[in-house]
């Protein structure tokens, strides 16, 4: 080991006093030399010839200086230097190749390092815990629902809790939104109730005060909270005094005993938590699963063998209880796992993104053997002199991994431009709930990302053209005036090879693009079927328990409101509901219907379900096809009424009238309520994604009374203008009442659809730059063809063809091209198009159209690309293109 250092040393040290060590290694070469030509002198040799003999007999002085050097220096750095030092003087010799070539990497290294930024922030690294990979979701699985995803009840929470053996920990919250008010202006934000150990799981403790104790959990105890950072500062003005205090949610009083650190806001928008604080009966449902559940796995403890253990509690607890559990299964994901259709849609970016800079590559590739030609002779002379093809390769990569850093510099430039717009792209209201999204930025991982990245576009477009390069014939390369190096087929065929790639690849892109961007579009259209969101004001507001402890009193703040807003002028019609169409919100429930058995446990019929205000069906504009809507006579006391979707009439109720029917909402009890269908609605899309129509079932909310609600009202002239006077009827009735999510109804379906949107423009923007590299790299294929064949093209004119011939005959190339990279490229664009079919049903369907329109699109660019050299080579004066050879 000290033998090494020392070497080490000796070596940094001769490049301290280089030309000490040059001056010493002469003096001792020329001592050796004089001694020796003594020694021969001696011997009876003439003094020149003894010092001629002297030289033969020590060597070859250069070559002893070269060993020596190698000796004390590092000679494979100095040689990457020197390379590195040829290249930049090669690429500055050609500044037009060089600013083509690092502007289409910059664009091709750009785009994937954007959507890496994305991706790492949104799916790699959502959330800052300690050890992510070990943090799971804890789904149950409902049989009715396909096996989709849901939340767990508390009961089977509880059990999972006292039965698991496979998890270090579990902790469960749920969601909820409450008015905060005594201190300045009310204001409505998400809070989340939570289990004692939910921050200790996530590894966070609080950064004053403290966290939540487990006897805080039962009921009576939870009015404790702990406050969001954010939080602390914005409304508290980050008093270290808060923890205490009290503070009011939905005016009940609760004490402030902790804030947590900056940075903690899981789940995403919430800013406050209080104690999950059930009652024995809620602890004991097992039908409502309503329950979020996250855990961390035990040390060595696999994703595999934890989703077997849960499979066989929820078989276990489905034996138990098969009237609520009966086919109910389990599953676990990992916590930064939590949206699959983000995974999808960032995958496919990720995809296109890679094609660009593919079809990057292969152009310069291209570039790079268009070149080869007029450096022939520059390579058979160094192979004469004794280079290595090795050597040629090495150095001609080095000029490639210079392109390739130079274009990852500037990539990260197209990244900066790239992710400003895809920051933009979503409202501030959509990307607060988006886990991941602040940390959307180049960090120290995307700039390695963007390293490897280069690096690996230096190999696959410097690779082929330096192996092509590095083998010249010298024979032809040497001669006086030779005109090409002997290669020049096997490279023109190359070319043309890599050409047909490109315009499979753009093929396969394109289609991609065309079919998700349709797709999309189709989507945003169906958003909006069934219903009208034109000059509709939407806002909501969330009554307090406080103030609004029974039904009752719920009920009249609706009727009232509803009464005051249709009274306004300007003012159609006003109405409330749960939730607003277009706006990817629903709840469901199970139901019976009347003079039917009830289904076997695991097969009940499910709906999705709206409590609505009178008037709702024509203020929204969802035409009643059958009967009629809810009126103000359905009220509490009446005769509960409901009206049904076309969907649900048509699945359980054909050939038959459902008029008059009724339906029980709810668990199948012995004893339940009864509701009455007396209409039929056209249908509603209920989420962007659903496979088909869901049934939907609507309720009068002055008969089943919803706490939390939108008002919709919808005006005559533009719905803003109506809001001061709508503000002002509802804080005639109360004052105290903070209305929030205030947008027109359109806006709503725009903030839904925006994340579409901007995958949509993306994936334009990508298959727009990938039809202009892959047109830009069929003209110059086909342009320095034409300009290869100058002389055959002035022969052929000479012995009488005419311009239309020449014309002919570049174009007929270049179609050829064409037509053989689409032949691929069909067969690869349609296996691309299934692939995205099956990920995304519903938003990509395989469309002739799209197929056709891009393969004439393509076909059209390639002619183009290259009618414009052909026109080029119809003009060549034949006398001129004879002399020139």
């Amino acid at each position: 080991m000290t033998d090494k250092l020392s070497q080490l040393w000796r070596r940094l040290l001769f490049y301290a006093r280089r030309d000490q060590f040059d001056r010493e290694l002469e003096e001792e070469m020329r001592f050796h030399m004089e001694m020796k030509a003594q020694e021969n002198a001696e011997a009876g040799m003439e003094p020149l010839e003894a010092r001629y003999a002297a030289q033969r007999q020590f060597g070859n002085q250069t070559l002893l200086r070269e060993v020596s050097r190698e000796m004390w220096s590092f000679r494979s750095l100095e040689t990457l230097f020197q390379d590195l030092r040829y290249g930049v003087r090669m690429l500055l010799k050609n500044p037009g190749f060089t600013l083509i070539a690092v502007v289409t990497l910059a664009l091709g290294i750009g785009a994937n390092t954007a959507i890496f930024s994305v991706t790492s922030a949104l799916v790699l690294r959502p959330f800052d815990f300690r050890d992510l990979d070990r943090l799971v979701w804890v789904y149950e699985t409902a049989p009715q629902q396909g096996n989709f995803p849901s939340w767990v009840s508390p009961a089977d929470f509880a059990d999972l809790r006292r039965q698991q053996k496979v998890f270090a920990g579990l902790a469960a919250f749920r969601l909820s939104n409450s008015n905060l008010t005594g201190v300045g202006e009310p204001e409505r934000m998400w809070n989340s109730e939570i289990t004692a150990e939910f921050f200790r799981l996530l590894g966070f403790e609080a950064a004053f005060g403290r966290a939540f104790l487990p006897e805080e959990e039962q009921a009576g105890r939870g009015q404790v909270a702990v406050l969001g950072y954010g939080l602390w500062q914005r409304r508290f003005g980050a008093d270290p005094k808060i923890i205490g205090a009290t503070i009011s949610l939905d005016e009940k009083a609760y004490t402030v005993i902790g804030v947590m650190p900056e940075g903690f806001d899981f789940p995403k928008g919430v800013e406050l938590w209080t104690p999950l604080a059930l009652g024995n009966e809620a602890w004991n449902e097992r039908r409502a699963q309503s329950l979020q559940v996250v855990a961390r796995l035990k040390p060595g403890v696999e994703l595999g063998q934890v989703n077997a253990e849960v499979e066989t509690l929820a078989a276990r607890l489905a034996e138990q209880y098969p009237q609520t559990n009966a086919g109910r299964g389990a599953t676990v994901r990992l916590l930064r796992h939590g949206n699959e259709y983000q995974e999808v849609f960032l995958s496919l970016l990720m995809g296109a993104a890679g094609f660009v800079l593919l079809i990057a590559c292969v152009n310069i590739a291209n570039m790079q053997l268009a070149r080869a030609s007029s450096r022939s002779r520059e390579m058979a002379v160094r192979t004469a002199l004794g280079a290595s093809r090795l050597q040629l390769v090495r150095r001609l990569l080095t000029e490639s991994l210079l392109l390739s850093l130079l274009g990852g510099v500037c990539g990260l430039l197209v990244a900066f431009g790239l992710l400003d717009f895809i920051r933009g792209g979503l409202p501030l209201d959509q990307v607060q709930y988006i886990p991941g999204w602040k940390s959307i930025r180049v960090n120290e991982r995307v700039m390695i990302f963007t390293l490897v990245v280069s690096l690996a576009s230096s190999v696959v477009f410097g690779l082929v053209p330096a192996l092509q390069s590095s083998n010249p014939n010298l024979n032809e390369a040497l001669k006086e005036g030779g005109r090409s190096d002997g290669g020049g087929a096997v490279r023109q065929r190359m070319r043309k090879a890599l050409i047909v790639a490109e315009i499979a690849l753009a093929l396969a892109l394109l289609v991609g693009a065309g079919l998700m961007v349709k797709g999309f579009a189709r989507m945003i259209e169906k958003q909006q079927q069934g219903f009208d969101p034109r000059h509709a004001l939407t806002l909501r507001a969330t009554l307090p328990p406080s103030r609004y402890a029974d039904e009752r009193r719920i009920a009249a703040f609706h009727r009232q409101a509803q009464e005051r807003l249709s009274a306004l002028p300007g003012v159609e019609s006003a109405t409330s509901t749960s939730f607003l169409p277009g706006s990817d919100a629903w709840n469901s429930t199970e139901f019976q219907i009347e003079g039917r058995p009830a289904p076997p446990p695991g097969q009940e019929r499910v709906s999705s379900y709206q409590q609505v205000g009178a008037d709702y069906f024509r203020t929204v504009r969802i035409p009643v096809i059958k009967g009629r809507e809810f009126s103000a006579d359905d009220v509490e006391g009446a005769p509960l009424v409901a009206v049904i979707s076309e969907t649900l009439a048509r699945r359980y109720f054909p050939n038959e009238d459902p008029l008059g029917r009724r339906v029980k909402v709810g668990a199948p009890e012995p004893a339940g309520t009864w509701y009455t269908v007396v209409g039929v609605a056209g249908d509603v899309p209920r989420f962007m994604l659903d496979r088909e129509i869901q049934p939907m079932l609507y309720l009068p909310n002055q008969q089943l009374p919803d706490r939390n609600a939108y008002f919709v009202v919808r005006a005559s002239g533009a719905p803003m203008a109506a809001l001061p006077a709508v503000r002002a009827q509802i804080a005639a009735l109360d004052d105290k009442l903070p209305l929030y999510e205030i947008k027109i109804h359109e806006q709503v379906i725009a903030d839904r659809m925006a994340g579409l949107r901007l995958v949509a423009a993306l994936m334009i923007m990508f298959g727009a730059l990938t039809l202009t590299l892959a047109s830009v790299g069929v003209y110059g294929v086909m342009a320095y063809a034409v300009s290869q064949r100058t002389r055959e093209i002035g022969v052929r004119m000479a012995l009488g063809a005419r311009p239309q011939d020449v014309l002919r005959l570049v174009l007929g190339q270049s179609l050829k091209l064409a037509a053989l990279g689409l032949a691929i490229g069909l067969p690869v664009a349609l296996a691309l198009g299934r692939a995205m079919a099956g990920a995304l049903f519903g938003v990509i369907a395989l469309d002739p159209m799209t197929f056709v329109s891009f393969t004439l699109l393509l076909t059209g660019a390639a002619l183009l690309a290259g009618y414009l050299p052909a026109r080029r080579a119809t003009k060549v004066d034949p006398i001129t293109a004879l002399r020139s050879e």
